[in-house]
């Protein structure tokens, strides 16, 4: 990213725990989209969140999910 450009996003996160495990749909829109996705577990719900951050920030990571 550019010095001084600024971008945004919004995530929206539902959680609920289902037969023992937290599961959440993580739902975001930037500039460059909208995505949605499923995670079971709290290293997925991490993974899915840092998605959505590197995503915004301009780099591409998926480790995880």
């Amino acid at each position: 990213m550019a010095g001084g450009e600024r971008r945004s996003g919004v995530l929206l996160v539902r959680a609920w725990v289902q037969n023992g495990t937290v599961v959440a749909r993580l739902r975001w829109s930037s500039p460059e989209g909208s995505e949605e996705l499923v995670a079971a577990g709290p290293d997925q719900v991490r993974a899915g969140v840092d998605l959505f951050l590197a995503r915004l920030a301009g780099t591409d990571a998926e480790e995880g999910l």
